[in-house]
This record gives C-alpha cells, structure tokens and sequence, in this order.
C-alpha cells in the first residue's frame, strides 16, 4: 500500500472501500496477520462487520462514508466469517443512510479532492485528514449509531467493548457462562464499536 494511500482525498461523487480480508487464526496463510495497525498508520477508517449479513449493511456504509468524508475506508472482513454462510433477507429493517451537518471552524465540512503532493503543501493536506475529514468520519459514525450501547443496566459496574466477530464471540462466551447480556439490571453492560478506526470520543 503506498504511503500517501490514506492522505488521499476523493472526489464529490466517488469513494473507496477497501476489502480487508484478514487471517488471524493462520488458516490459509503462513502467519497470523491483521490489518489495523496498517490503517491506523495511513488515516484509514475500519468498519467491523460481527456477521455475513452485515457485510451488506457494512458495505453501503463503507461507500456512503468515503462518499461523505472522503477518506478511504476499510472493510474488516475475518476468515470465518468469510469462509461461513447466512440466509440474508434484503431490505427488511434497512435504515437510510444518515448524513449528518459537520462544522469545522465555523463552517460546514466539504470534502476536498486534493493530490498534492509537493513539500510543505503535503503537510496541510495530512492536517485536514486528521482535522476536517476524520471529525466527519467520527460525526458519520455517530449519526448512524455505529457504535452503540448494546446492553446496560440499573447496576453497571464494569462495561465490556467489542467489536466486529469478536463482538459476536464475547456476547456468546457470557451467555455460555451463564451471564445475561440484555437489559435487565445486571451488573455489565456491553457497548459495541462497529467503527473501530478512528476512536470516538
């Protein structure tokens, strides 16, 4: 991946998804990988599908959101999920795409299409990806409940963070100890991040 991959700023109509097929049991490659570090590297958001069926949920938003930031963004697409199936239905509970008003510095966001690339311009190019169009990406999570509190109750005390696949195994792993992981006053609560690059606040 060349190193000016995330810096790059798309243009009003386009955007670019990423799919990041990743091996972290080793199952068909020759040592355990994953991508994130990668990404965080270049400036690029990762959203974390926890099912087959969320790979289409997952991959409108990717587009829309690349679309909106004009960051490239990253599907995290894990080996079992992508060696597994799912019977999907097609737009049934879809919810529109939700794009929301982004202010920087007293006026609305607009992504940039930028390819500059020469000494000293390039550094303002790196501050506005940092600046404007990760604020946007955080702002786009948000509107969209991305990353949302999924069980909670009357006597939280400690909260479990997930997300993507291991999401799915965390919430299977309490149940299987005997652990009730919906709203109903236990002492837990789980939140789930399914946009895990960059951190909302």
């Amino acid at each position: 991946m060349p190193s000016s991959t995330g810096i790059l700023a798309e243009r009003a109509v386009t955007g670019v998804v990423i799919l990041s097929g990743e091996d972290h049991e080793a199952k068909s490659s020759s040592v355990p990988y994953q991508q994130e570090f990668a990404f965080e590297h270049y400036g690029i958001p990762v959203l974390y599908p926890s099912s087959v069926s969320e790979f289409i949920e997952f991959g409108l938003h990717a587009v829309a959101l690349s679309r909106f930031s004009g960051c490239w963004v990253a599907l995290k697409l894990v080996a079992p999920l992508c060696d597994g199936g799912e019977v999907v239905e097609l737009g049934r509970d879809s919810r529109p795409v939700a794009l929301p008003d982004v202010i920087i510095d007293g006026k609305p966001f607009s992504k940039v299409a930028n390819f500059t690339y020469f000494p000293v311009l390039n550094v303002a190019t790196e501050h506005q990806l940092y600046a404007e169009r990760h604020v946007a990406v955080t702002a786009y999570a948000k509107a969209n409940d991305l990353n949302r509190i999924v069980a909670e109750g009357t006597r939280d005390r400690i909260g479990i963070i997930s997300a993507g696949k291991s999401f799915a195994d965390t919430r299977q792993a309490l149940t299987d100890l005997g652990y009730v992981t919906t709203t109903c006053g236990t002492p837990e609560f789980g939140s789930r991040r399914s946009a895990s690059l960059p951190i909302e606040p």
